[in-house]
């Protein structure tokens, strides 16, 4: 019986263990106009300005539930790939992205952070559309829709959604 107990305490400390040393993702520090990856472009459809972020916020304190979520601009990068961009403040986790009614895939490499101090505050995501930046693609719409759950409280999801035309090429 006293060695059953003794592999439970193991165990428990190699999972919180784990949990607290785990791989972090390789992510930059958004600053108010560059928060797009080095060598992306923004295509201008951006109505959103940067929220002003609270500068008294300690750095000790736990991270903040999600408060909201919007799809703020198409990006392209240097493949000329259309990606959703979807602006999170708080945090979220089941973060998904349509793009006219077909799941997008997470670009898991292009994340950007949003901090306020030593602390993050939001991320920027990008979602993959499967379509290319170039003048066949002009004019055509794509209607982006996104949803995320809220870490903290898990029945709270939130949802948005936004109409984008594409531009073309030679007008960028």
């Amino acid at each position: 019986m006293q060695k059953i107990k003794w592999i439970k305490i193991i165990i428990s400390f190699a999972l919180i263990l784990s949990i607290c040393c785990g791989a972090g993702l390789n992510v930059m520090a958004a600053e108010k106009e560059g928060h797009l990856p080095d060598g992306w472009k923004s295509l201008g459809l951006s109505a959103e300005q940067l929220e002003q972020l609270n500068k008294e916020i300690q750095p000790r304190e736990p991270a903040p539930g999600l408060s909201s979520l919007s799809i703020t601009d198409l990006a392209v990068d240097e493949r000329n790939e259309i990606h959703i961009e979807i602006k999170i403040m708080g945090t979220a986790r089941n973060v998904l992205c349509w793009s006219n009614n077909i799941q997008c895939t997470e670009n898991i490499y292009e994340q950007v952070n949003i901090v306020s101090g030593n602390r993050v505050v939001g991320e920027y995501r990008y979602f993959h559309t499967g379509k290319y930046f170039t003048e066949a693609e002009a004019g055509n719409r794509i209607a982006a829709r996104a949803q995320a759950t809220n870490a903290m409280n898990p029945w709270n999801t939130l949802t948005t959604s936004r109409n984008f035309t594409v531009p073309s090429p030679s007008a960028s």
